[in-house]
């Protein structure tokens, strides 16, 4: 949903419903910063500042001037753009509601025409219009542009112009050597300055070799993930792949060892990126298998160059995994899909009218990715009187005209408007 204004000096805001509460952005006219806000049903007013690029260094991105835009990527993800470009990256709804009504408004006193014009909406399956955006690098020997590697700047490649997207800056922390307590100490201080993103590359590689324990690696990754979450960073995990086979101590390079150990340690980090609710991407299916004789068939690349690290051409499709990977992220598939959600049944935002009540299947719904609503689970019954309002669909799901069910009551037939 786009919006125009009137020239003048007045406040322009944009408000996003949902079935939780309603959230907002909104500044004043002039080179000054915006405010976001949001108000849960029966909560207090939350608000907080909120800046922008290009806000006080171009004026055209200034509230006053913008074209405003209220993107739903997703049934509780949305996203703000000014003049076609992100500014507020798509962000998950207060308390998980689901996006019902986007809008605008205009505040100003009687010596100011605050005008709002030029409505439009739109649909539209591809999401472009992403703003810069800033990415650190966590790792090891695999990710140290001073020793082996350059996957970063191919994922930097790929990334640059996908959607209108720019990578303003590239933070590699990653240090040879480093096991997964090295690589929470790489993180600590703020170490990764701007970045919006975090990508832990490869991060049990090392603790494998030394033989550290699974339960060392996912302790030191949770506390990892958690100190990202903290700073407002969001993490995606690269999972290692099992190099050879094999113990390997031909050729050049370290040696590889703990072969046997690799299986479990990936398994453990999938299993912490689902716990954890963060994006991975297993680098064994992006490679494929990694065998020691690729290393003698000039027909094969051989995925790695020496024991352990990647070859030119592992490096550039790691890096083109890495950014097809971020980009789902930053330009997630737009869909109005909900798996199954539990129903409201109690309080002001409640569904339910009149007495009724979940039971032992508890009430929910889902939405398919072609739009069709669907409740599922049972009432226990309250007032049975005709015409008696049994639950209320937020607007957003209430079809266009009556529907009429058949239904059974206490052996006869009825019908459900």
């Amino acid at each position: 949903m786009t919006g125009g204004f009137a020239a003048g000096a007045f406040t322009r805001a944009i408000f996003i419903r949902t079935t939780k509460g309603i959230e907002y952005v909104y500044a004043l006219a002039g080179n000054v910063a915006g405010v976001f806000g949001n108000k849960g049903v029966g909560n207090a007013v939350s608000e907080v500042p909120f800046d922008w690029t290009g806000r006080s260094t171009h004026q055209s991105y200034q509230f006053q001037f913008a074209e405003l835009c209220g993107r739903a990527n997703q049934a509780k993800k949305w996203s703000l753009l000014l003049n076609g470009s992100e500014v507020l990256f798509p962000r998950n709804t207060l308390n998980g509601g689901e996006v019902i009504a986007i809008g605008f408004g205009v505040f100003g006193d009687q010596s100011i025409s605050a005008v709002l014009t030029d409505l439009v909406r739109v649909r539209r399956d591809e999401q472009g219009g992403k703003t810069g955006f800033h990415i650190g690098v966590l790792g090891n020997s695999l990710s140290d542009p001073a020793i082996h590697g350059n996957w970063d700047q191919w994922m930097r490649e790929y990334l640059d112009y996908s959607l209108g997207a720019r990578v303003i800056s590239l933070t590699n922390l990653a240090v040879s050597g480093d096991n997964t307590l090295g690589i929470y100490n790489q993180a600590l201080g703020g170490a990764l300055g701007n970045s919006n993103y975090a990508v832990i590359f490869a991060p049990g590689t090392n603790d494998t070799q030394q033989a550290v324990p699974t339960s060392t690696t996912t302790g030191n990754l949770n506390a990892l993930i958690d100190l990202l979450h903290a700073e407002g960073r969001t993490p995606l995990l690269a999972i290692d792949p099992l190099f050879y086979t094999t113990g390997l101590g031909a050729g050049s390079g370290f040696t590889t060892s703990n072969y046997q150990l690799g299986a479990a340690r990936r398994a453990a980090q999938r299993k912490l990126a689902i716990t954890k609710g963060i994006a991975c991407i297993d680098l064994q299916q992006v490679c494929g298998p990694i065998m020691a004789n690729y290393l003698f068939d000039p027909a094969v690349d051989s995925v790695l160059r020496d024991n352990i690290h990647q070859t030119a051409a592992g490096h550039k499709m790691m890096g083109v995994a890495i950014a097809r990977a971020l980009m789902a992220m930053i330009a997630p598939k737009p869909t109005p899909a909900i798996r199954l959600a539990p129903i409201q049944v109690s309080g002001a935002l409640s569904w339910l009218a009149n007495g009724w009540t979940g039971t032992t299947l508890p009430p929910s719904y889902s939405i398919t990715g072609d739009g069709f609503f669907r409740l599922h689970g049972f009432l226990d019954a309250g007032t049975k009187t005709d015409g008696t309002t049994i639950i209320n669909l937020p607007a957003a799901y209430r079809p266009l005209g009556h529907r009429v069910a058949a239904c059974r009551d206490q052996r006869q037939h009825s019908s459900s408007n």
